[in-house]
């Protein structure tokens, strides 16, 4: 008994330590607040139980530091990128202390997450990349970029809980530290796309004034193969009104794989009884911005029709109603013509969830969803496209059939949606699945979909302060955290989520690739023994991953068993890693 108390003693200091570090992290959040009224106003939250910080689940203790840890002032170890580290994490029996391995191909971005945890309070932390080199040649320092990242508290849900999560991922001279909190540093490297492939073998220093240097060796092999650019559709619904703005912002987001933009509503007046479309051009410099960074763009919102008072007065689906939507349609169509846009698309937003955020002009029933796509079809040259929130077994065989695209959400609810889109030839597009990489690589890959589509880059609001942990909008649920890249004023700077959405987007890359170059030798005898073994692997991602990104990864189907996978981020990386040397096998030909 008396052992057993001295645990729950133990627990419960180890427990009021990690929340004075959560404390002390959103302290430091709200000291790059711009709002003066928003520490404050944290202050009376927290003080009246309004504003309650939970804390990650423990991972145990730290191992206690070796001499050299002792020296240099902390202790490193590495992590897949894939697994969050949380101010309280400690490194694993599996997770080195000093060594890292990463592979990647030509032109591609690959990360390694290094933790660092301070043994005291650390002055001007600052870390360095060696030069690279191996048997094939070298790759240069300059070629790598180490970040660390800023925790930022979001949730907010109902009950006003929040949890100091890794969210920015800033770059840096110097950081200072404070002991007992671990921190995340991220090297990513931009494989040259010149480099020969084979081995590559470097190393990443950390060093404190006054402290003896730490390092994490890293080897890096280079796939000689080249992956296909600006593959599929993958986006945010974003957009900048500034031109300028946005050319640069998609610069940057196109370095995570992103290729599709859409965001800014077809601006639309009534007046009169007569509908004008783009008066001032705002949504032709939106599209030509897009278009000219090298991006897809996608569809228009109907709700820039249907969301006119004036309109709605008239009675959805009134005579007068239908007639404005077709003229509507119809004028949409010409500005993309007459401005070379490409193929007019016009979506219908399937949400019944949207009449209790007061959307006015998004339809709230599948009925609506019909009626607005016979109109949007009534127009010859204009394609349809639905963003649904839910499947309805009664009307999906009405509705499909007037779609040229289908963007469902990836859940099993819409099993029996997706397989009669499918079946109809629709082009499918996932929707709203979340920020895992899954949900943008080899999920929407199984279910045949064309790319991944996520709401929205909510910290790239004009009038958002992303260190306020306080909700301003209920439409952008979890402020800050549910965003992945932020506005700052560096510019465009990433979130960790930012490198899931890639590292997904470049499971997508690797396997279409290999399907395509098989597909290229699919009349190739000399090939056809390593097309076979491609062939086996492609299969086996099929068999390993799960239908759908929330389903979490089953492994031992070859003996029928269901078991979770401890650690499903290192089978991702070891499915890609056999998808990669399939592919340059195949390259040879």
């Amino acid at each position: 008994m008396k052992k057993l108390m001295l645990l729950f003693l133990f627990s419960g200091l180890l427990f009021a330590d990690s929340m004075e570090n959560a404390d002390f992290l959103l302290s430091e959040q709200l000291n790059y607040c711009k709002d003066p009224t928003v520490k404050t106003t944290v202050k009376i939250l927290r003080r009246v139980g309004s504003l309650i910080l939970m804390d990650h689940d423990s991972e145990g203790t730290a191992p206690a530091p070796t001499l050299a840890e002792k020296e240099s002032g902390f202790q490193l170890f590495t992590r897949n990128c894939l697994n969050p580290i949380n101010y309280n994490s400690v490194p694993k029996k599996s997770e080195s202390r000093d060594t890292a391995e990463m592979f990647a191909s030509l032109g591609q971005f690959e990360s390694i997450q290094i933790g660092m945890i301070p043994l005291t309070d650390l002055k001007g932390v600052k870390a360095a990349v060696s030069d690279f080199s191996g048997p094939a040649g070298s790759i240069p320092a300059s070629a790598f970029d180490v970040r660390w990242v800023r925790y930022l508290a979001g949730g907010g849900n109902v009950h006003q809980t929040y949890l100091m999560s890794p969210e920015i991922m800033e770059s840096f001279t110097s950081v200072d530290l404070k002991s007992g909190i671990t921190y995340q540093f991220w090297v990513t490297v931009k494989v040259p796309e010149t480099a020969k492939g084979g081995t590559y073998n470097g190393s990443v220093m950390f060093a404190v004034a006054n402290s003896k240097p730490a390092e994490i060796k890293v080897k890096l092999e280079v796939i000689p193969v080249t992956l296909e650019k600006g593959v599929g559709y993958f986006g945010f619904w974003y957009g900048n009104e500034d031109p300028a703005v946005m050319r640069r912002e998609i610069n940057d987001l196109k370095d995570y794989g992103l290729t599709t933009g859409t965001g800014i509503h077809m601006p639309t007046v009534y007046k009169n009884g007569a509908i004008t479309v783009d008066p001032d051009g705002v949504y032709v410099k939106f599209a030509k911005a897009v278009l000219e960074s090298g991006w897809k763009i996608m569809e228009v919102n109907i709700s820039s029709f249907g969301g006119i008072p004036e309109v709605q007065k008239l009675g959805l689906f009134s005579p007068e109603f239908n007639r404005l939507a077709k003229d509507w349609v119809e004028k949409v169509k010409k500005v993309y013509d007459d401005n070379k846009l490409g193929t007019c698309m016009i979506n219908v937003y399937d949400e019944p969830r949207e009449k209790s955020m007061c959307r006015p002009g998004i339809n709230i029933s599948y009925e609506d969803t019909i009626q607005y796509l016979k109109i949007i079809k009534s127009v010859p040259g204009v394609k349809a496209v639905v963003t649904c929130a839910g499947a309805n077994k009664l009307l999906d065989p009405e509705m499909i059939p007037l779609l040229d695209r289908d963007q469902p959400h990836l859940t099993k609810g819409f099993k029996d949606h997706i397989a009669l889109a499918k079946s109809l030839g629709k082009e499918l597009i996932t929707y709203n699945n979340g920020y895992s990489s899954l949900a943008w690589g080899f999920c929407p890959w199984k279910a045949g979909a064309s790319g991944n589509l996520q709401w929205v880059l909510p910290a790239y609001s004009k009038d958002r302060n992303i260190y306020s942990p306080i909700k301003k909008n209920s439409e952008y649920p979890g402020e800050p955290n549910t965003s992945a890249a932020y506005a700052t004023e560096k510019g465009m700077t990433p979130g960790v989520k930012l490198v899931y959405i890639r590292e997904g987007i470049d499971d997508y890359r690797y396997i279409t690739s290999l399907e395509k170059k098989m597909t290229e030798l699919s009349g190739n005898a000399a090939a056809a023994n390593d097309v076979s073994a491609a062939k086996r692997v492609v299969e086996e991602v099929r068999n390993r991953v799960p239908d759908y990104p929330a389903s979490g990864i089953q492994t031992g189907y070859e003996a029928g068993e269901t078991a979770v996978v401890k650690n499903p981020a290192e089978l991702l990386k070891s499915l890609r890693y056999k998808i990669a040397k399939q592919l340059e096998n195949l390259s040879k030909y």
